[in-house]
């Protein structure tokens, strides 16, 4: 695979990048061979280089399988609770560098005049559900894995790409093949939809795919939509939807929706 993955420079077999637009990417990747890791290293696909943390995983049979998740892989950890008061407001600032800071993780800029009350008790339990309370969907790990605030910049996707799929305006879905991914981002414009989830998947039998997702209700019918979850609210449980754990608390799970799109909540 030439043009295909490497995780610490070792080879792989086949990798799978599932990149949201907010909260963390993660990956799974299959490499050639034993091979023990832990902690921080660089996932290549293609032209595409992320810095991430092996959450699970390990060797056997001569084969290795990690799971890796974007930046230190801390925001699933848990921290405990914390009391903030100041007459002037608590700022953002604080109590989102002060959870960086525990999970261990890097934060990017936070504006320094957004407050969030005279008085904020964080809640004990995984990092990231301050960031999903104080910034809902606001907040995404970057290809550095540096933990940024705000929403992915926009722009159009200017890169030559095979369509392999056409696009599938019910669910929003285009699939591509492209050796140059590193600009398919969330929050880019193709075709007239705006991506919203981002999967890479790279092996030796089918090369390149991305695909994408975009927000699965066009906008033209959002009044309809929200009609919709008026009459009922719980429709959208009664489908099948995939989610992920990012952390486990004895009995207790913590999961996010691998494809953010369906606009479905994080569950506990």
């Amino acid at each position: 695979m030439a043009e295909g993955a490497t995780f610490n420079n070792i080879r792989a077999t086949s990798a799978k990048v599932n990149i949201p637009a907010w909260g963390c990417w993660y990956a799974e990747v299959s490499l050639d061979g034993d091979h023990t890791l832990t902690g921080v290293h660089t996932l290549r696909a293609a032209d595409l280089t992320l810095s991430g943390a092996v959450i699970s995983g390990g060797s056997q049979l001569g084969r290795s399988v990690y799971r890796i998740a974007g930046g230190k892989g801390g925001w699933g950890r848990t921290i405990p609770r914390k009391a903030y008061a100041n007459d002037a407001g608590v700022k953002l600032a604080t109590v989102l560098a002060d959870a960086a800071r525990e999970a261990g993780e890097v934060l990017g800029d936070v504006p320094q005049s957004t407050r969030v009350g005279p008085e904020y008790v964080r809640p004990a339990g995984p990092a990231s559900r301050v960031l999903q309370e104080l910034v809902p969907n606001g907040w995404y790990v970057d290809e550095a894995g540096v933990t940024q605030i705000g929403a992915r910049p926009t722009a159009a996707l200017t890169i030559k790409a095979t369509r392999t799929q056409p696009l599938d305006k019910a669910r929003g879905k285009i699939v591509l093949a492209s050796e140059q991914i590193a600009t398919i981002l969330p929050g880019k414009t193709i075709d007239g939809i705006t991506v919203v989830d981002v999967a890479h998947e790279i092996s030796a039998e089918g090369g390149i795919r991305t695909t994408l997702w975009s927000s699965t209700t066009p906008t033209h019918l959002d009044a309809l939509s929200a009609l919709l979850q008026q009459l009922d609210p719980n429709r959208a449980f009664r489908g099948v939807t995939e989610y992920r754990v990012v952390a486990l608390s004895g009995n207790r799970l913590d999961l996010q929706p691998v494809r953010v799109a369906t606009g479905m909540p994080e569950l506990e």
